[in-house]
């Protein structure tokens, strides 16, 4: 999508092994595969599941079971406001663990990554 960095891809773009096109939504990335203007493309798991269900001509296509990308989410806290972070910490753990937050991630598609410890 026009204004993302793809890992890898920006730099194979640069030096000519493949030419890049830039589009305004992923959904345009799948309507391009799927009328063969283009060999692949990078769109979010979300994305790709809402656009399966909205679009049933997503399952004929090869959808990669590994990631182009993996990020983590943190929340940063100034030093100085210890007890918040404390108080935040605590919440935040006790809703990773809820049902409610595993029904989030299952309608995703997601998975939570523990990473516990890392301050």
């Amino acid at each position: 999508m026009r204004g993302l960095f793809y890992v890898g891809l920006n730099e194979a773009a640069t030096s000519g092994r493949l030419e890049r096109f830039d589009t305004e939504s992923e959904e345009q990335i799948i309507d391009m595969i799927h009328h063969q203007r283009v060999d692949f493309g990078v769109v979010s798991r979300s994305t790709l599941d809402f656009l399966r269900d909205k679009n049933s001509y997503v399952d004929g296509m090869h959808i990669s079971t590994i990631p182009h990308e993996t990020y983590f989410r943190h929340l940063l806290v100034p030093r100085t406001l210890d007890k918040v972070e404390a108080h935040l910490s605590h919440k935040l753990e006790s809703e990773l663990k809820s049902q409610a937050w595993r029904n989030v991630l299952n309608k995703y598609s997601l998975t939570l990554t523990d990473v516990s410890g890392a301050h």
